[in-house]
């Protein structure tokens, strides 16, 4: 099954699609892009470095062409971390520093991004730690290092950002 979570129309008319196949209940991140005559152009999928799981969840212009997209990836030394990926409108793709937390017991997912004025890249989401989530904002720069990363610990409820947006300033 083929599951589309977000999609984003480009000044050309191209349409960008992001989401995840699932096989047999094992899930693969995919992207696809599509002309503004509904031709695929390209689709890539990504499973992680591990080859495991991965998801994504939202999509966002960049500013240089192509798009940011951001979900999840599994992996056997962090179970699961936060995931920005880059593709360039001929698909090339760059996976950005997975978003670990600090490692260990922590699980990480981004569930939406933006681009700043400054081209800076926020992935928000949540961070669980024993069952519990709590809010958690990941700034990436352009190159897919990590600028700075923040952890809001909420009530014993489960917390988390669900969107974020970016204005001038």
């Amino acid at each position: 099954d083929a599951v589309p979570n977000d999609i984003y129309v480009a000044g050309d008319g191209s349409v960008y699609a992001t989401g995840y196949l699932d096989k047999s209940g094992v899930r693969t991140a995919m992207t696809v892009r599509f002309s503004a005559a509904g031709k695929k152009l390209w689709m890539k999928t990504y499973r992680g470095p591990d080859s495991l799981a991965a998801t994504t969840w939202a999509i966002v212009r960049c500013p240089s062409g192509g798009v940011y997209v951001c979900g999840q990836v599994e992996t056997s030394a962090d179970k699961q971390d936060g995931l920005v990926m880059r593709y360039a409108p001929n698909g090339a793709r760059k996976v950005f520093a997975l978003d670990t937390a600090g490692g260990g017991t922590h699980n990480e997912r981004f569930n939406d991004l933006t681009v700043t004025s400054t081209k800076k890249i926020i992935a928000v989401g949540c961070s669980s730690v024993n069952g519990t989530d709590d809010c958690r904002a990941v700034t990436y720069r352009s190159d897919g290092s990590i600028a700075g990363d923040l952890t809001i610990p909420g009530t014993n409820e489960d917390d988390g950002f669900t969107c974020v947006a970016a204005d001038s300033m």
